[in-house]
């Protein structure tokens, strides 16, 4: 097993792609507020929590 930190979910799984976006889909740059975006393969988009 990885390292365990508190307020992580660690990393994606293989086929998971994850980044930040803004309202309309774009990656925003590090350190800015957005939404969790997740691709599997196969699947399509899920979107998750919004950072702040």
């Amino acid at each position: 097993m990885g390292i365990n930190k508190i307020g992580s979910a660690g990393p994606p799984l293989d086929g998971v792609e994850v980044k930040i976006v803004d309202e309309e889909g774009k990656e925003v740059p590090l350190g800015e507020p957005g939404e969790l975006l997740c691709v599997m393969k196969g699947i399509g988009r899920i979107r998750s929590a919004q950072s702040k």
